[in-house]
């Protein structure tokens, strides 16, 4: 059936390209519910100015098939994309050179969100998934209950470690950084859950999951550097001993600084100040 219905489609699609006439409408209905006042609010503070689609209702085909999740509770969804909003999307517009367009032109074009974590069968959990520049998935929603100020500084700050981190898979994606930033450290390793993140940091590497990969090296620098004040940077690079391992780690921030400044026009000192500020802002109950 799924056969008949490929090459029948094509048939149409054939036959379609061969008539003269303006193409007008597609004919296909998308069967549309009736909208909530969130619906509303998310059309208009997402949709309409980013053209992105949040897609908070449960499904299971685009959250993860293979793990046992659960929907986010839909009264945490405002309050908590109202921090993506402030953490996220509005220092981006405020540093980069070409301000509110640039996440109209590079942010993902959906937003999913999952109330639980997803657990793998090697212990770790994901918390968030970029997939090919178009979907971000960021999990453990139900965690963040904004709305009643529940939130520590803490959390905020590694969860939207996360966000950053994706949406930095997000920006290489689309236009890759310099390929000599894997050859820094080199040897990344598939068993990157052996290691702790202090043990990681000795050998420069700024968490055991940066070691996985020089993809997720770059993003982990990346949305770490940014999501820490300079006092709290400075105190984490004071507590690795290894002299050789944080020339590693500053080479390393140095290469992601450059191409975020030259590919993109993002300061990211200026980021870091942003971001930070909101975090410290969230947390302490001013979520608008």
């Amino acid at each position: 059936m799924k056969h008949c219905i490929l090459y029948f489609s094509l048939f149409i699609a054939i036959f379609s390209c061969k008539k003269e006439d303006a193409i007008t409408d597609s004919g296909i209905e998308i069967p549309a519910g009736p909208q909530t006042e969130l619906d509303q609010w998310i059309d208009a503070t997402f949709r309409v100015p980013y053209n992105v689609r949040v897609d908070y209702r449960w499904n299971n085909t685009v959250s993860d098939a293979g793990h046992i999740t659960v929907p986010p509770r839909e009264e945490l969804i405002q309050p908590f994309l109202k921090a993506v909003l402030k953490i996220w999307l509005t220092p981006y517009t405020r540093v980069a050179e070409t301000k509110e367009d640039f996440m109209k032109d590079y942010i993902c074009r959906e937003l999913v969100l999952v109330g639980s974590g997803s657990y793998n069968s090697g212990g770790s959990v994901t918390l968030g998934l970029a997939a090919s520049g178009y979907r971000i998935t960021l999990y453990t929603v139900n965690q963040f209950d904004l709305a009643n100020g529940t939130v520590s500084r803490a959390a905020l700050k590694r969860f939207f470690q996360t966000m950053h981190h994706e949406f930095g898979h997000v920006l290489n994606q689309r236009k890759p950084y310099d390929t000599k930033f894997q050859q820094i450290t080199g040897n990344y390793s598939a068993d990157w859950t052996s290691l702790t993140d202090a043990q990681s940091r000795e050998l420069g590497f700024i968490t055991a999951y940066a070691r996985s990969a020089d993809m997720e090296d770059f993003v982990e620098v990346l949305s770490h550097y940014i999501t820490y004040t300079e006092a709290e940077w400075q105190a984490l690079m004071n507590s690795i001993k290894n002299t050789q391992a944080r020339e590693y780690i500053r080479l390393k921030l140095q290469s992601a600084g450059s191409y975020m400044k030259n590919t993109y026009g993002v300061n990211i000192q200026e980021l870091r100040d942003e971001v930070t500020a909101a975090i410290a802002e969230v947390a302490a109950g001013n979520n608008d």
